[in-house]
C-alpha cells in the first residue's frame, strides 16, 4: 500500500523565517501475516522540500520494520516497531527510534 502528498502555499516562510511545509512526500508499506498471527511488517515514508525551502528544511527519510503479534483473535494486538530516520539538506542528522503500543478493541 502507498500514498502520495502534495502541499503548496504561495508563501513559504512566515514573518519571523520560520518555514511552512512546502513540498512533496510518499510512503510505502507492506505486511505479511503468519499462521502464528505473526505480522512482519516495513515501511518507508519520505518527505522533500521544494526548491523555495530547501536552504531552511531537510529532506527526510524514514524506514522502518514492524513486528505485530495478534491475541484473542484481533481483540488485542501487541505491536513493535524500529525506525531509522535520515535527515539530509542544511542540518544533517540520523536517528533510530523504537516503540511498543499494546491495542485492545472491544
Amino acid at each position: 500500500m502507498g500514498e502520495w502528498i502534495v502541499r503548496t502555499t504561495k508563501d513559504p516562510i512566515l514573518e519571523a523565517e520560520i518555514p511552512v511545509f512546502d513540498g512533496h512526500g510518499y510512503s510505502i508499506q507492506g505486511g505479511y501475516l503468519l499462521d502464528n498471527n505473526v505480522e512482519l511488517a516495513l515501511r518507508l515514508a519520505v518527505t522533500e522540500p521544494n526548491i523555495s525551502i530547501q536552504d531552511k528544511m531537510n529532506t527526510v527519510e524514514e524506514y522502518t520494520f514492524g513486528l505485530n503479534k495478534y491475541i484473542a483473535q484481533y481483540s488485542l494486538k501487541i505491536q513493535g516497531d524500529v525506525s531509522y530516520r535520515l535527515s539530509t539538506g542544511i542540518e544533517p542528522s540520523h536517528s533510530i527510534q523504537s516503540r511498543l503500543q499494546i491495542t485492545i478493541n472491544f
